[in-house]
């Protein structure tokens, strides 16, 4: 008896996991799938049930639940392709009847046919969350087994129930995953709603001078990213003016290089973009020195754009791990900052101009006396 013809793979809606995220690796701990490989090897009175999951790169069958198998096979947790029918299955997603593997036509394709423990196999395919073949339900025998229509039914329903349990444990892992994304999230919303209230607060104390605003507003930048310090760079050609800088536990900042020719800030100034990484070698930026002149592990800066001109960069750097799904997040925090240190910088541009102005009245009213 043959290959039968496909039969509606369950249909799921659910994400790609591995077969360790499944917990699919550890036959010790497989519980219902145990109950189902016993349940099976009672109904087909065989010696050897088992459940059984392919990993393609090492073409291997991993081993997930198994009674009455070989102690080779047991001991190493899984079976040579060359020993199995179950690729197969796995790979046309059908049931597989072999009443003699001797004389079978798929038998031809088994390497190590003649070391085979068993004479006849029927397996029935298990799949995944995303609807595609997983492994395989099967049972051997030692001896020529003819494999009822029956027979096959009821492997394919059994087989059902393990997909069953494959797919319960998706569901749960993807609720776990779901409700640490609101977590996440929740957390997201705390933070930058904290930040807000910083930065509000910087704006409307009418005791804080511009050099405190922009403090407190990087010094909440830092704990809301968990980053280290943060800083304000006026960039004037190849030569960067620190003029605000916050370093976390009062630490004071080292003292970065003048000439910014390759560093971060350039990369700011030139690109014209904000930039985040959480790893430099793969954003192609190790090496590179942010405004303090340390080599940050992760990184966020944007250019500050004043009266349409470059007028410099803000930066945070940090040093712990990061998570690469908190870009969107950190972007758009680092964005609204800026925001504000602009609206701050101007503040100074026009307390400047104002200061340029009453020099040169002074100037005039001091020439007209001397002119008298």
């Amino acid at each position: 008896m043959t290959a039968l013809q496909p039969q509606p793979a369950p249909v799921v809606r659910q994400k790609a996991f591995t077969i360790d995220e499944l917990g699919l690796c550890n036959p010790a701990e497989q519980g219902a799938l145990q109950y189902i490989t016993r349940v099976v090897r009672r109904i087909f009175s065989t010696e050897m049930a088992l459940i059984g999951v392919f990993e393609q790169q090492v073409e291997r069958q991993i081993l997930v639940s198994g009674l009455g198998m070989p102690e080779q096979w047991e001991r190493a947790g899984w079976i040579p392709l060359s020993q199995s029918f179950s690729q197969f299955v796995h790979r046309d997603a059908v049931p597989l009847a072999v009443d003699d593997k001797d004389s079978h036509p798929l038998g031809a394709e088994l390497a190590d046919l003649g070391k085979l423990p068993y004479r006849s196999y029927l397996g029935a395919p298990v799949f995944g969350p995303t609807g595609d073949a997983l492994g395989a339900l099967c049972v051997v025998d030692p001896r020529v087994r003819h494999w009822s229509e029956e027979d096959i039914e009821v492997m394919q329903d059994l087989a059902h129930c393990v997909t069953d349990a494959i797919l319960l444990r998706a569901s749960l892992l993807t609720s776990q995953q779901l409700q640490r994304n609101l977590e996440r999230a929740l957390s997201r919303s705390r933070r930058n709603a904290a930040v807000r209230d910083t930065i509000v607060a910087a704006f409307t104390e009418p005791d804080k001078n511009a050099d405190e605003r922009l403090q407190a507003m990087l010094a909440a930048g830092c704990r809301a990213l968990n980053m280290r310090a943060a800083g304000v760079t006026r960039v004037d050609g190849s030569r960067t003016l620190v003029i605000a800088h916050y370093c976390s536990q009062g630490q004071d900042m080292p003292v970065g290089d003048p000439d910014n020719h390759a560093s971060l800030t350039a990369h700011l100034m030139s690109g014209q973009e904000m930039v985040w990484f959480a790893n430099p070698e793969k954003a192609g930026l190790a090496g590179k020195p942010a405004f303090d002149g340390s080599t940050p592990r992760k990184f966020v800066g944007t250019p500050l754009i004043l009266d349409g001109i470059a007028y410099g960069t803000l930066e945070f750097v940090g040093d712990g791990p990061t998570c690469a799904d908190d870009m969107d997040s950190d972007t758009l925090l680092v964005s609204v900052i800026a925001m504000f240190t602009i609206t701050q910088l101007e503040i100074f541009s026009q307390v400047d101009r104002l200061k340029r102005s009453e020099a040169a009245l002074l100037q005039y009213i001091l020439d007209l006396r001397a002119a008298k």
